[in-house]
């Protein structure tokens, strides 16, 4: 880089001779204004000084050597437009895929976004993205066409709303040299997805609550507002009549209150239902503390839970509030809905699958069993449907909100885990959590 060599050093600060011209300048003027001068002269002077001051030190570099801060950064001569393309492609906030005219990727920023972590170099674009609509927009920007933009949908491993600009890139030689048709003038598409997801489910979730709130509200407002009418008129004076009206009223605001933060937490949970957690948790503690907060219910209900646990279990990688939560339907609506005097099993260990890519995974597995009075097999599909009873009278008595497998399943679809429910009439209930095991899989 060039510098200028003429410098005037005043005060330790090296000046070029254009910022030491600015600086004198700026100096006079401050005398003018000091010994009392003519008020519009100095005035005029102290912008023109200023604008100077201000174009000189930004343009001219005139405060040459005055540091670090103000030095331009060197560039190297050595690297190659394309190594500068694949720098600024590697801090873009969103997925950015760049194809030559036969679709085969030549930049990515791949290592920072998983949902293109396959996107390498000669790669297919269709390998990488597989969904038809931004395939066929790629293909008819390639042809000629002009920038495309379109939705889609990823359904697996958790649903996500996507969008995809194309935009045609007419790129010099030099800029992209992975691909098979690099040169001056050659055509590439630049390939940038952006996550609606989020929007999309917050979307969806303020419909959803004002549908299911307005619904499920009803009923309890209707009550409450018959009560209230009834003790200002005919019970206005019966003491009996108060207090027994009064009780179904608090038992009516306390369900209301319970179904509205159950909506509450199925829609945070619907949300970020897309995000994965990664902290890790240890699962038997977890379930210890469960039992431990519904110890005063099971006594009440004369239910005993048993707790079996294999030694060693590894930690789960999810969030403990939301695995407590699941934990915490489960024990419960196994004390709640089984037998009276009978019992609740609760089994923790350790299982593994065979993996796709020659892994077995490790799953920390729950399994909580009642001996209740079982699920009917129609009923079993289900269960994990917002609002569905089996029985809603007895849902109801319990304080119920129909909510909590619905809950369940939306946390453990974001730990990506599994849930099986298997039930015989006259034999209860069987509920099977896998939540995967943080650290490495095993190999086959």
């Amino acid at each position: 880089m060039a510098h200028n060599l003429k410098q005037i050093e005043v005060f330790g600060l090296s000046l070029g001779r254009r910022g030491f011209a600015v600086a004198a300048v700026a100096i006079v003027h401050g005398l003018l204004v000091w010994l009392g001068g003519a008020p519009v002269f100095p005035a005029i002077l102290s912008f023109v000084a200023l604008a100077a001051l201000v174009r000189w030190l930004f343009r001219d570099n005139a405060f040459e050597g005055a540091g670090p801060a103000w030095r331009p950064v060197p560039v190297d001569d050595d690297v190659s437009p394309g190594e500068i393309a694949e720098s600024v492609l590697l801090r873009f906030p969103d997925p950015v895929v760049v194809v030559d005219e036969d679709g085969r990727i030549v930049l990515s920023n791949r290592e920072i976004h998983p949902l293109i972590a396959e996107a390498e170099r000669g790669r297919h674009i269709s390998r990488v993205v597989r969904s038809p609509t931004v395939i066929q927009a790629l293909g008819r920007v390639l042809q000629g066409g002009g920038d495309e933009v379109v939705e889609f949908t990823t359904p697996v491993p958790i649903e996500r709303n996507l969008v995809a600009y194309c935009v045609p890139l007419r790129v010099p030689a030099g800029i992209a040299t992975a691909g098979p048709g690099a040169g001056a003038g050659a055509l590439y598409v630049l390939l940038v997805l952006h996550d609606l997801t989020a929007e999309k489910r917050a979307e969806q979730m303020r419909v959803d609550f004002v549908a299911n709130a307005s619904h499920e509200l009803k009923t309890p407002l209707a009550s409450l507002s018959g009560f209230i009418e009834t003790l200002r008129g005919p019970a206005k004076d019966d003491e009996a009549a108060r207090e027994k009206f009064l009780s179904i009223m608090e038992e009516q605001a306390t369900r209301m209150k319970r179904l509205i933060n159950d909506l509450l937490s199925l829609s945070r949970i619907e949300l970020n239902e897309h995000v994965v957690p990664s902290d890790k948790v240890d699962v038997g503690g977890v379930v210890r503390d469960v039992i431990d907060g519904i110890a005063p219910i099971a006594a009440q209900n004369d239910v005993t839970i048993n707790l079996t646990a294999a030694e060693d279990l590894p930690f789960a990688t999810g969030a403990r509030h939301e695995l407590f939560q699941v934990f915490q339907n489960l024990i419960d609506n196994a004390v709640k809905y089984g037998r009276a005097g009978g019992k609740v099993d609760v089994t923790l260990s350790l299982e593994r699958e065979h993996q796709d890519d020659g892994t077995l995974q490790r799953y920390v597995t729950v399994t909580v069993r009642d001996y209740g009075p079982g699920i009917p097999r129609e009923h079993v599909p289900r269960l994990t449907e917002r609002f569905y009873r089996v029985d809603p009278d007895k849902s109801r008595r319990e304080g119920g909100t129909g909510l909590g497998l619905a809950i369940v399943k939306h946390i453990i679809n974001r730990h990506q885990g599994e849930m099986e429910i298997e039930s015989r009439l006259g034999e209860g209930a069987i509920f099977t959590i896998k939540i995967p095991a943080g650290g490495q899989n095993d190999s086959v």
